[in-house]
């Protein structure tokens, strides 16, 4: 399925884990297959395990977390914050309210794991016959290519890097990958490594989109534990949530620049503002009102037999996911899970308000 639970399609990214355990793998993520539509299997990269620490929660927060919390807090504005605070690798990316030039911007999006983003993925290959640059590209042996080129993998289009692993991202920029204007879109859940590709000259488009934080990290543990993940043999979901093992707020942290030490609401408001000023967002809840809104924001109806494709979005856009093991608000699991990305779950509630924001403000469709 290409729903919100299926693979990353992409190695998780070792900068990205905050965990107790600095001996976590970052294991490789399969797509599973759709029989409406195929993606090319994702190369397979041994990443090598995260440097991050995980953290306790800053103490002024043990007493509102020792109950399970109301899963929906209540949407604080982001404060003002000076451009120049915001984490310098953001700023090759261009703020929403300049005009989005074709030819000088190049959309990115920001795969993150866990979250449906192989939707997007499909819907660009696929359906609209984008060129991307994913992990892809060097499939059939183009690992040794000396000059970028545009190459067919399963009669799809991609660049022939693979922008997956920040050893893939060195040679992109190298290779002058955005510089060459060969890719549409760049795909790649480092986000904190793909400003590197860009430059004032030659400026990135951010859209990314969401998924319920507490969903995602269950998600996570679930394909860990079905690809026989050492770590988790013998834990249940409890377990791994009590364990070294569980994320802490990974966005907020990765959007704030913070990958290691205590995170605050000071970390929030940075990544509430890197996300309102930079980011197009969608929400997986949403597909189809997250794809109109890229579709508008992007100019992907100027697409060359953007008609003819009317059922390839449609099959992609009607297919459902059913989660394999819901989890109840009021498990224990949900809890804990909530405890250890109590900013995460911040930011995503003021991600849905910024998805009806930013159709006020840029004209872009909402359902």
């Amino acid at each position: 399925s290409v729903g919100s639970g299926s693979g990353n399609g992409v190695g998780l990214p070792q900068q990205n884990y905050v965990s107790r355990n600095s001996e976590l793998q970052s294991p490789q993520v399969v797509i599973p297959q759709s029989n409406a539509v195929q993606q090319p299997p994702p190369v397979q990269q041994q990443q090598p395990p995260p440097q991050q620490q995980r953290l306790q929660t800053p103490p002024q927060q043990e007493q509102q977390q020792q109950v399970n919390p109301d899963p929906t807090p209540k949407l604080v504005p982001p404060k003002p914050i000076p451009k120049d605070d915001l984490p310098a690798r953001f700023k090759v990316f261009s703020d929403l309210n300049e005009p989005f030039i074709r030819g000088r911007d190049t959309p990115f999006f920001w795969h993150i794991p866990r979250s449906g983003g192989v939707i997007i993925k499909t819907m660009l290959s696929h359906c609209l016959n984008k060129t991307l640059a994913t992990e892809v590209g060097l499939l059939g042996g183009h690992e040794n290519d000396s000059e970028l080129k545009v190459v067919t993998v399963y009669d799809h289009k991609y660049v022939n890097v693979n922008i997956a692993t920040p050893e893939g991202i060195q040679r992109a920029k190298q290779m002058g990958l955005v510089r060459s204007h060969l890719a549409d879109t760049l795909v790649s859940p480092h986000v904190d490594l793909i400003p590197d590709l860009f430059d004032p000259a030659h400026r990135g488009r951010a859209f990314a989109l969401f998924r319920n934080p507490i969903d995602r990290a269950a998600s996570l543990y679930y394909y860990l534990k079905e690809t026989n993940y050492p770590p988790l043999e013998g834990k249940n979901l409890v377990d791994y949530a009590k364990s070294e093992l569980s994320e802490n707020n990974w966005l907020v942290r990765i959007l704030s620049d913070s990958m290691t030490g205590a995170v605050n609401e000071t970390h929030l408001e940075i990544a509430k503002e890197v996300l309102r000023r930079k980011f197009v967002v969608g929400l997986i809840e949403n597909k189809r009102g997250s794809f109109a809104r890229f579709d508008h924001y992007f100019k992907w109806k100027e697409t060359p037999g953007y008609d003819a494709q009317f059922g390839c979005r449609k099959r992609v856009m009607d297919e459902t996911y059913v989660p394999k093991h819901p989890l109840s608000k009021d498990s224990e699991a949900y809890g804990l899970l909530y405890e250890q990305n109590l900013y995460d779950m911040k930011l995503y509630d003021y991600v849905r308000e910024l998805f009806k924001q930013q159709s006020n403000l840029y004209g872009l469709q909402v359902f």
